[in-house]
């Protein structure tokens, strides 16, 4: 495998993934959503969500929450129905048996509401959400009354003096739902309902699997052939990098509702498999720019150690070349490596050579043997340039849509929809000769370099417009709060 692409990958795989924020605005949230909605599966997970919460759930709290759920699925299942009956033509997915339902929401399904400010128009997500809003704001708001109307069991006030949650001096307390953790009363429905996305298949899953298949195209061999997927997975787990994505190549989402403790939870896995994706990353960059060892058994093309053993052969056998009537024949025996307590490495190759016309046939043997010598104590190894450059684009990237949409207004650009300042990302960081970063930005061309002066024309591009000088303002802000001195910026 090619050394360069290789690391190339690592890096841009590195920055892809560091943009959840911007892919879910920009992605995820803009894809076809199936929403599939159950009564009796909604009504098992907000039971345990309540459970979770240190509530000891009794029969008449089961008959409650029953009634309750199937007034919220009757508002959810009318809801939709009302959407569907406006679009026939378009023959949308619905499924519906049982109180279960299964529904595709688009970018062209008009839900007759209108999302919060900060969502585009063409957000599905946001769209979707306004379906169910009201009408599990209404069943958390009965809910919640139901628990506040009596006091706890003792077991209850025991079980939250033993959690440490809220009041813990043994007073029996009213029930309700509770934050976990300070004990809290919840006050929103959002605080205690959340959209779920099927297992294994959620934002940080697709981002990653997204990511690879868009960075993983640039690896290739020492050829400059492309590698296979499996042959690029095999290579990054010799290198310490698992990597745990979507396995379907559909570009939609399954939700539903549940309680939002245990999709925080779930959420919270998602989040330390990520981590740890980062790290590996990290220490395999590190290493491939400390040195080769890291490419030694990686297949694709001659690793470095059969380019080695190639390269021995040809040294060994070359004074016999230039013999007449001699035939060469080359064995090789295993190459041992002792790795424990430096690297004495052990080569031999016997050569046998032939003389033709000699009456009696001699064989003429040459062992060559390489011994190198063993290696003091490895100095501290020094971070990787690289390295903090990948961090820098992180840093930038967490705070450059919210700067850049601060320092928007007249007579400069204007925030309205926020889709400029949410485009306005770094791509990458390097270096100048002379040891100042040089930051590489983009934005969202179509529509917005119209403002650009030198490319687009009056009254659009009037000087005072131009989203690169937008851009450029809001990275040297924040390159003043990491305490950056000078930098230079260019639009990529």
């Amino acid at each position: 495998m090619s050394r360069e692409s290789l690391t190339r990958f690592i890096e841009n795989l590195y920055e892809e993934i560091h943009k959840s924020a911007e892919y879910r605005r920009h992605t995820a949230n803009l894809r076809t959503h199936h929403f599939i909605w159950s009564k009796t599966d909604f009504q098992v997970r907000i039971s345990k969500d309540l459970q979770a919460r240190g509530l000891i759930l009794t029969a008449a709290d089961n008959t409650k929450i029953s009634k309750e759920c199937d007034i919220l699925s009757n508002e959810i299942i009318s809801a939709i129905q009302n959407i569907r009956s406006e679009r026939d033509s378009l023959a949308e997915k619905l499924e519906l048996s049982a109180g279960k339902i299964d529904y595709a929401f688009t970018s062209m399904t008009n839900t007759g509401r209108k999302p919060t400010r900060w969502a585009s128009a063409d957000d599905v997500f946001a769209n979707l959400k306004e379906v169910y809003k009201e009408a599990i704001g209404i069943f958390f708001n009965n809910m919640q009354t139901y628990f506040q109307s009596m006091q706890e069991s003792p077991e209850e006030t025991a079980l939250r003096v033993a959690n440490r949650e809220g009041n813990t001096k043994g007073k029996s307390s009213k029930r309700g739902i509770r934050t976990k953790g300070k004990g809290k009363l919840i006050k929103t429905a959002g605080r205690f309902i959340n959209a779920e996305h099927e297992d294994n298949a959620g934002i940080l899953e697709s981002l990653i699997r997204d990511a690879f298949k868009k960075t993983s195209a640039e690896v290739v061999d020492s050829q400059g052939n492309s590698i296979s997927e499996a042959q690029l997975q095999k290579d990054l787990k010799a290198l310490g990098i698992k990597i745990q994505m979507r396995r379907d190549e559909n570009d939609n989402h399954v939700i539903t509702l549940g309680g939002s403790l245990i999709n925080i939870q779930k959420g919270n896995q998602a989040k330390e498999v990520n981590a740890d994706l980062k790290k590996a990353l990290e220490r395999a960059h590190a290493h491939l720019a400390k040195n080769m060892g890291g490419l030694q058994h990686l297949e694709g093309s001659d690793t470095p150690l059969q380019k080695r053993k190639k390269r021995l052969t040809a040294t060994a056998i070359e004074p016999f070349k230039k013999k007449k009537n001699v035939n060469i024949k080359v064995t090789h025996e295993d190459i041992k490596v002792n790795k424990a307590k430096g690297s004495k490495v052990t080569t031999q190759k016997k050569i046998k050579a032939t003389k033709a016309r000699a009456k009696n046939a001699k064989l003429v043997s040459a062992a060559v043997v390489m011994k190198t010598t063993k290696r003091g104590k490895r100095r501290p190894t020094k971070k990787s340039p690289l390295q903090d450059m990948l961090k820098l684009v992180v840093q930038f990237n967490s705070k450059l849509p919210q700067t850049v949409r601060r320092n928007m207004g007249t007579p400069k650009l204007n925030n309205i929809t926020g889709r400029f300042a949410n485009s306005a990302q770094v791509a990458n960081v390097q270096l100048t000769p002379q040891g100042f970063p040089s930051v590489g930005y983009t934005y969202q061309k179509e529509p917005y370099q119209v403002f650009e002066d030198g490319v687009g024309a009056e009254p659009w591009a009037n000087g005072q417009r131009d989203p690169r000088e937008l851009i450029d303002k809001s990275i040297r802000e924040i390159a003043a709060e990491l305490a950056i001195g000078r930098i230079y910026t260019r639009r990529v």
